[in-house]
C-alpha cells in the first residue's frame, strides 16, 4: 500500500506528496542498478551498469576513463559540484564520513546533447516520452548482476538466477505473480530461451567492459585503485583523534587501531 495517501493509506496523509503524484510523473516500476549504494552511485552518474564502471559492490572506486553526467552538463554551460555523500572514491568501512541507469539518457535527451557525452554501451534509456505521458519505448531487457547472481526483466517477465555460475535460471510472470511464487521455465520455455540468450550478449558485453574495452585506450588506465579502509587514508588521519570522540566513529576507529594478530 506503501506510506503514502496517494496510494490509499488508511491513516497518513500525506497532502502534499498526494498534490506532486498528481501533478508529476509516478514512477511506480523504478529499479535501483544494484542491490547495495555504490553501484547504483556509478550507474546514475554514466548510465551505465556499474558492474561495467568498475564498481561491482560496496567500496569501489568509479573509474577516472568514466564520463559522468555532471561532465556532460558542464560542458553544456550548467554549473555543476557535488554535494552530500559521494561513496565511489574507493573507501570502504562502516560510518564512512561522507534504473538509475535511465537517469543520465533521459537528461541528454532533454539537453540535446551529443551522443558522445555518455560512454558507450550505455545501459539505460531515455524516459523523456513520459513527458508527453507516453510509454518510454524499451527497447531492450534490464539487465542487472551482482557477484555471482543476475536478473533480466522485460516487460512483465523476470529471469533470475541466484548463480550465474550453476546455470540454473527461474522465470516470474510479474503481471500475475508479483511475488515471484511460481517458477514458469518449464511452460515458457520459448521466453527463457529469449531472455537467456539476450542476457549472455548482455553479460558478455560486461566483461568486455570491465577489461576496459569501452575506452579510447581499449584498457583501464590507470588501472583500478585498490579498495582501501578510510580508517587507513591518509586524508582522513589528522580528523582520526577528533572523530574517535564521536559515537558513529569511534568504535570503528578504535578496532582499527588494535594490533593485528598475524594468523599462524
Amino acid at each position: 500500500m506503501g506510506q503514502t495517501g496517494y496510494n490509499g493509506h488508511p491513516l497518513l496523509k500525506t497532502p502534499h506528496l498526494d498534490a506532486m503524484a498528481a501533478a508529476g510523473l509516478r514512477l511506480d516500476r523504478f529499479y535501483a542498478s544494484a542491490p547495495v549504494c555504490s553501484p547504483t552511485r556509478a550507474s546514475v552518474l554514466t548510465g551505465r551498469a556499474g558492474v561495467r564502471t568498475g564498481v561491482p559492490e560496496h567500496g569501489f572506486p568509479l573509474r577516472l576513463q568514466e564520463k559522468t553526467i555532471a561532465q556532460a552538463l558542464r560542458s553544456a554551460g550548467y554549473a555543476t559540484a557535488h554535494f552530500g555523500k559521494w561513496h565511489l572514491s574507493g573507501l570502504r568501512g562502516p560510518g564512512v564520513p561522507l534504473f538509475a541507469d535511465d537517469l543520465f539518457p533521459t537528461l541528454v535527451d532533454l539537453l540535446r546533447l551529443p551522443r558522445d557525452a555518455m560512454i558507450e554501451p550505455v545501459d539505460g534509456e531515455s524516459l523523456v516520452p513520459l513527458f508527453s505521458g507516453e510509454p518510454p519505448p524499451r527497447t531492450r531487457p534490464l539487465m542487472f548482476r551482482f557477484h555471482d547472481e543476475g536478473a533480466a526483466i522485460d516487460g512483465s517477465y523476470k529471469l533470475v538466477a541466484e548463480s550465474l555460475s550453476s546455470g540454473i535460471f527461474r522465470l516470474y510472470d510479474l503481471a500475475s505473480d508479483p511475488s515471484e511464487t511460481t517458477d514458469r521455465t518449464a511452460d515458457l520455455p520459448a521466453v527463457v530461451s529469449r531472455l537467456r540468450q539476450a542476457y549472455d550478449v548482455w553479460l558478455a558485453s560486461v566483461e568486455a567492459s570491465v577489461a576496459g574495452h569501452d575506452y579510447p585506450e581499449r584498457t583501464v588506465t590507470p588501472p583500478n585503485p585498490e579498495p582501501l579502509a578510510w580508517t587507513l587514508a591518509p586524508r582522513y588521519r589528522a580528523f582520526l583523534d577528533e572523530w574517535a570522540k564521536r559515537w558513529e566513529y569511534g568504535r570503528v576507529i578504535e578496532t582499527a587501531r588494535r594490533p593485528r594478530t598475524p594468523r599462524p
